[in-house]
C-alpha cells in the first residue's frame, strides 16, 4: 500500500521540503520525503501509508535554509476491508507487504515496563526508575489463508531476521504503524484436501522497536519494462514533449491512494 503525492502549490521560493504524516495525533517524518529537492514542485510516495485517515503536511525551506512554513494539511484515507486486516512488511523493502488476518485479541495485552531498581535506605524503601520502554512481549497472532501468503511471510521473516512493520486498522489499540521485532513467529500449517497448506496460523509475539530511519529501498524497474513502455526510439522521441509539459505544469496538488 502506498500514497502518491503531487505537490504543486509550494511557495515559489521553495528549494527543499520535508514531508510529515500525522496519525492519531502523532507527527512523524515520511522517509521518502526527507529533505527532498522540490524546485517548482514535488512528486513522491509514502511507501508506509497507514490504514485509515492520515494527515500530510510539507515543511518548505528555501535555498538558504530559511523556513517558509508548512503547506495546507491534506487528509488521505486508505480504507481497510475488515477491522482484522493487517499488512506486514519489511521496513527496508517497499514492495514486500503481505496482507494477513489478525486473530481476535491481538495486541490487547500490552506491557511497557520501566527499568529500575528497588532500594532499602534505612527504614525507607525507594525506587530508582528509568524511562518507560516500548511494548514488549506483545501477542500479535495472525493467520494467512493461501500458500503464496505463507511463503511470502516466511521469506520476509527470514530475510529481515524478524524486523517487521505491522500496519493495523481501528479498533486495534496499537500504533497504526508498529515497527517490531518478531523473533520467533512459530507458524503452524493445516493442509487442505488438495495437498496445499491452506491456512497457516502464526503465534507471533513481538517487541516494539523505534521507527526505522532512512529511505526505503525501491526495486529498480527491469530493462524489459522500459522496452515494453517505449518499443522504439521514434516513439520515445514522440512522447518526450508530453513528459516535458507534465514536468513544467504538474498535476494539481492531491493524493492518490494505491494498493
Amino acid at each position: 500500500m502506498r500514497i502518491t503525492f503531487y505537490a504543486a502549490d509550494l511557495d515559489p521560493a521553495t528549494a527543499q521540503i520535508t514531508l510529515y504524516r500525522t496519525v492519531d495525533g502523532v507527527r512523524t517524518t515520511v522517509r521518502s520525503g526527507l529533505r527532498a529537492l522540490a524546485l517548482g514542485g514535488w512528486t513522491g510516495v509514502d511507501w508506509e501509508a497507514p490504514l485509515g485517515p492520515v494527515t500530510y503536511q510539507a515543511a518548505m525551506v528555501d535555498a538558504a535554509g530559511n523556513a517558509l512554513g508548512d503547506t495546507a494539511p491534506l487528509v488521505a484515507v486508505i480504507p481497510s476491508p475488515r477491522p482484522d486486516t493487517a499488512w506486514i512488511s519489511d521496513p527496508l523493502d517497499a514492495g514486500s507487504a503481505v496482507k494477513v488476518t489478525m486473530v481476535r485479541g491481538a495486541g490487547l495485552a500490552q506491557s511497557r515496563p520501566v527499568q529500575g531498581s528497588r532500594l532499602l535506605l534505612g527504614t525507607r524503601v525507594i525506587a530508582l526508575a528509568g524511562q518507560r520502554s516500548l511494548m514488549t512481549g506483545l501477542a500479535m497472532p495472525f493467520f494467512t489463508d493461501t500458500d503464496a501468503a505463507r511463503e511470502a511471510v516466511t521469506r520476509l521473516i527470514t530475510q529481515t531476521g524478524g524486523l517487521v512493520l505491522i500496519r493495523t486498522a481501528a479498533p486495534h489499540p496499537l500504533p497504526r504503524l508498529l515497527y517490531a521485532w518478531a523473533s520467533d513467529p512459530q507458524p503452524s500449517s493445516y493442509r487442505d484436501p488438495a495437498g496445499g497448506y491452506g491456512i497457516t496460523s502464526w503465534a507471533s509475539t513481538v517487541d516494539e522497536i523505534s521507527e526505522v530511519e532512512g529511505p526505503p529501498a525501491i526495486a529498480a524497474a527491469p530493462w524489459q519494462a522500459y522496452r515494453d513502455a517505449f518499443p522504439t526510439w521514434e516513439f520515445m522521441r514522440a512522447i518526450y514533449p508530453v513528459w516535458l509539459e507534465a514536468k513544467k505544469n504538474p498535476p494539481q496538488a492531491g493524493v492518490v491512494p494505491t494498493e
